[in-house]
């Protein structure tokens, strides 16, 4: 290896800091060169490329602290915070709404927002341990990434080892057993269900398909195709048993308040947040007032002016693996739209108006 100025000589091949990780024995001739003229220097160094382990400790860059997320369960396990959320956006939502529908949306979900990140505790993400992991187990291993001495690490080595050995096969003995139990007593269902809830081997959560792949499948999927007219709709004499009654009239009347709070009610807890950052936590569980204000306002601003606020006509796709084929394909990927949680009120709304005459009816 040869570097062409002599000033720099080995601080500049040593600039690198993985290359001054796994090589040595480094010089440099200068009378090597002298009979050809030149200004080169001859450079020689052995290299070894470092070992799995080494490249772990090399080449493994330093994670980021994990950030804190809110603990939202926190709205319904504590009253306490969801009284204080519930004063926070009291205080935050101003006595006059405006009439704009956008403006409105914002400084709705805006207040929502902020009342969470006052008001509602964080936990750090904690990394989940193997199921057969019991307490002494984890003392070993703390000892033993604190351990200097040389042949204690070893004893050390040997003692989890075995203990891993241990517990993996009593815990995995104990899944099998309650396998078996079913079995013998010809719950065939609840074998197989056991079978693949305790296998060894889970599926990997990598990612194993490029972010580019998944938006070109879908756009292609979800792009606007010709669709044919069904025969029931083109022809609908044909088929009476499929014509609704003349008496039926889907209720038009702006919703009320009771049936804002009911929409409010049959959100599920532990879901996502949608595109607008709220969970749906958030929106069931507080009792602010000036909330109802707001929301009754703008559903009924939207109901009266049809006219939807532009956050609302976004949504993020969020693909989940169909569990069958290869992961590197798209098409064995769902899509899952994700939208905005404020806007599900009103669909619910919307939806109860449209099926509850039918429903009454049938």
């Amino acid at each position: 290896m040869c570097i062409r100025d002599s000033s720099k000589r080995l601080d500049y091949i040593l600039a690198e800091w993985h290359i001054k990780k796994f090589c040595f024995n480094c010089r440099v001739y200068r009378k090597a060169s002298v009979p050809y003229e030149t200004n080169h220097r001859l450079l020689t160094m052995s290299c070894s490329f470092p070992s799995k382990r080494k490249q772990k400790q090399i080449f493994s860059q330093l994670s980021k602290p994990p950030k804190p997320l809110k603990n939202i369960s926190s709205l319904y396990n504590d009253d306490d915070v969801c009284k204080n959320f519930s004063k926070q956006l009291d205080v935050l939502l101003a006595d006059n709404p405006p009439d704009d529908v956008n403006l409105l949306e914002n400084i709705l979900t805006e207040s929502i927002i902020q009342a969470s990140e006052s008001e509602i505790p964080k936990i750090l993400p904690s990394n989940k341990n193997a199921p057969w992991v019991n307490d002494e187990f984890l003392s070993l291993t703390k000892a033993r990434r604190s351990c200097k001495d040389p042949g204690e690490l070893k004893e050390l080595s040997k003692a989890i080892k075995k203990m891993r050995n241990k517990l993996k096969n009593d815990y995995f003995s104990s899944l099998a057993n309650e396998i078996n139990t079913a079995a013998e007593a010809r719950k065939v269902e609840e074998e197989f269900r056991l079978c693949k809830t305790y296998t060894m081997h889970k599926n990997t959560d990598a990612n194993l398909i490029s972010s580019e792949k998944l938006t070109e499948f879908f756009k292609d999927h979800l792009k606007e195709k010709p669709v044919e007219l069904q025969p029931e709709v083109l022809n609908p004499e044909l088929f009476p048993h499929i014509i609704p009654p003349d008496n039926i009239s889907p209720n038009s009347d702006l919703p009320t308040e009771k049936e804002v709070e009911d929409a409010r009610k049959r959100f599920k807890n532990g879901k996502c947040q949608g595109t607008d950052k709220v969970y749906g936590e958030e929106l069931k569980y507080n009792f602010s007032g000036r909330f109802i204000i707001y929301m009754m306002l703008l559903i009924n601003t939207i109901w009266t002016s049809f006219t939807l606020p532009s956050s609302w006509l976004i949504s993020s796709i969020t693909c989940l693996f169909k569990n069958k084929g290869s992961r590197s394909e798209a098409k064995n990927y769902r899509g899952l739209s994700i939208m905005a949680t404020c806007s599900k009120i009103i669909i619910s709304v919307s939806y109860t108006h449209l099926t509850l005459p039918t429903n009454r009816e049938v």
